[in-house]
């Protein structure tokens, strides 16, 4: 946890996780796009709403903070994301490897 200009603690996990779920909304998007012609529109969508909920969260980051229990949820749904994340670029990773020709699966 950091401390902002006004002195109150923000938790990292709210930030990285929005981090994370944006890179990997738009990872996702990425690799459907060729397949469905709309998932441009769809990702855009989808950005916005998080932006916006992203501004929700830090304007009521004082009533977030005071409610019991709640980080321990936002902590355990934000790993969720880290893990996907992690799963996608290990894929990305073996398909650029085959398409090298340096292993053959």
């Amino acid at each position: 946890m950091t401390k902002d200009s006004n002195d109150r603690y923000i938790p990292w996990t709210i930030f990285v996780s929005e981090l994370i779920g944006t890179a990997l909304l738009i990872l996702i998007c990425m690799m459907l796009a060729p397949q469905y012609p709309g998932m441009t529109q769809a990702a855009a969508i989808c950005l916005a709403i998080m932006m916006v909920l992203d501004f929700l969260v830090m304007y009521f980051i004082d009533l977030i903070m005071k409610t019991p229990g709640l980080m321990i949820v936002l902590t355990v749904l934000g790993s969720v994301p880290i893990f996907v994340q992690a799963c996608l670029a290990i894929e990305i990773f073996l398909t650029a490897l085959k398409h090298l020709g340096t292993i053959k699966v």
